[in-house]
């Protein structure tokens, strides 16, 4: 529908777009605000890669926006954040990667991007995934992955150095998977991740997984409802040098297999932590 690669300075503003979709790849200050976008990729050609058949929106370059808008019903990924200092903010993603393969609905690489106030909902596999750093995941809604598949996380993290990457008062909850279905899953070698004050339930296998060899990862001040264990298996190497697990509340779990590299103080294990009215919210 648009196609801003090289542009500056371009405002998009108030267009309901359909079986199509927009990229800023290598453009920079461009913003795109209260869009409806829906049915990106609808495309049963041969799949690009393991990642979905298309890019979605491509929100490259450096120091762009979309906010405000409305994403939803893809095959693949639905927003592909590349480059430098890009924002989503106050988007609704939903009802993405419909082929069930690797895609997340919202994909990033890169470095210094933020994601905030964001609902990220209704994803066949992982809802936030991809290799990037110094960068910002805030103040979201991310819930019910895997409604097709098994064996991820509401948010995946994978073999990367995110270098000191901030995941910090979101919700997750409802990974609607039986088995092997977790909220914040950081696999073997991913290192420089700061998980605090965000709030996790309704996690039937474990509400936090950690593969080791795992690195320079603190774990702050989180709660965990009806979310199981953390647990913390060796993939490869048994190092979880640098890593701190502290003052969070596992209501209804508790530490399994977790490394001597951490540091793990001033936790609750199955205790109930105080909530009132949980059912309800």
């Amino acid at each position: 529908a648009f196609d801003l690669r090289g542009c500056s300075y371009v405002q998009i503003k108030g267009f309901e777009i359909r079986a199509a979709s927009i990229t800023t790849e290598n453009a920079s200050y461009c913003s795109i605000d209260n869009v409806r976008i829906h049915a990106i990729d609808r495309c049963f050609s041969s799949r690009q890669s393991i990642y979905g058949r298309t890019k979605g929106i491509e929100l490259g370059g450096c120091d762009n926006i979309i906010s405000g808008s409305d994403i939803g019903y893809f095959e693949g990924i639905g927003i592909n954040l590349s480059g430098q200092r890009n924002r989503v903010v106050n988007c609704h993603i939903h009802d993405g990667n419909l082929e069930a393969s690797y895609a997340s609905l919202i994909w990033a690489a890169g470095s210094q991007h933020l994601i905030s106030h964001c609902t990220v909902t209704r994803s066949a596999r992982t809802c936030i995934s991809g290799v990037f750093s110094r960068s910002v995941i805030e103040y979201c809604d991310i819930s019910h992955a895997n409604c097709l598949t098994k064996d991820s996380g509401i948010i995946y993290l994978f073999n990367h150095d995110f270098d000191n990457t901030d995941i910090h008062h979101n919700w997750l909850h409802d990974n609607k998977s039986p088995h092997l279905s977790f909220g914040f899953y950081m696999d073997a070698w991913t290192s420089g991740v700061n998980l605090y004050r965000n709030v996790v339930w309704n996690i039937p296998h474990h509400g936090l997984h950690l593969n080791r060899p795992l690195q320079r990862t603190l774990i702050y001040n989180n709660t965990f409802l009806r979310s199981g264990d953390a647990d913390s298996a060796v993939f490869l190497l048994d190092d979880m040098y640098g890593t701190q697990m502290i003052n969070n509340i596992f209501s209804d779990g508790k530490l399994v297999k977790w490394g001597e590299d951490c540091l793990v103080s001033h936790n609750l294990l199955g205790v109930d932590g105080g909530f009132e009215d949980a059912d309800h919210g």
